[in-house]
């Protein structure tokens, strides 16, 4: 199973990092990816559609 994470702002990186902590115990593939909506909608919209 992947997982894709999305964080809208760097400063969300704590929250990421607890959720990344369980899905390593978990031996879960993600992808942790920072980028805002508000500043590159067609960059967020690229990893909405790949993910």
């Amino acid at each position: 199973m992947d997982v894709s994470i999305l964080l809208g702002s760097k400063s969300d990186m704590p929250i990421a990092e607890k959720c990344t902590k369980v899905l390593d115990k978990f031996g879960v593939n993600y992808q942790l990816r920072v980028a805002s909506a508000h500043r590159s909608p067609k960059f967020v919209e690229d990893i909405i559609h790949k993910a």
